[in-house]
């Protein structure tokens, strides 16, 4: 709907972030579809843990996912504490990367060493970033 104000083009940031996260929106609109997000909420929002067991899925990556889709103005009537901002956008944009590339597996620390351990290696430490991931070092186990 035009509103009369003029509109401004994004900073080169914020089209670059768009360009690089594109995907995940439509990755996220295909698991979506595949799980049959749609109907499960044509009543209205429901809890992620109930569509996680309607799905069987993991409900908090679940939840991700639709969380991303909130983002961007596919699904409506969740709390407003998922919003429609870049920084949200962001943070769901990085669960959904989880969820599609590696099944939506979260591993634990003690999960994360055994896989070291049988890669030959050793966690050398766990480095939490500003961002919503941590940088996980692995060393040589000799």
């Amino acid at each position: 709907m035009a509103t009369g104000i003029p509109q401004s083009e994004p900073p080169p940031q914020v089209v670059l972030y768009h360009l690089a996260t594109g995907h995940y929106i439509s990755r996220a609109l295909c698991l979506a579809a595949k799980l049959g997000i749609a109907e499960l909420l044509k009543d209205g929002p429901r809890q992620f843990k109930e569509l996680a067991e309607a799905t069987g899925t993991h409900a908090p990556s679940l939840g991700r996912v639709i969380r991303l889709l909130v983002s961007v103005g596919v699904f409506e009537g969740y709390p407003p504490r998922i919003d429609r901002s870049l920084a949200s956008r962001g943070a769901a944009a990085n669960d959904v990367n989880m969820l599609v590339n590696t099944g939506g597996r979260q591993r634990s620390e003690a999960e994360f060493r055994a896989l070291y351990r049988a890669a030959g290696l050793a966690l050398g430490r766990i480095v939490p970033t500003q961002a919503r991931v941590s940088v996980i070092e692995g060393v040589s186990a000799q």
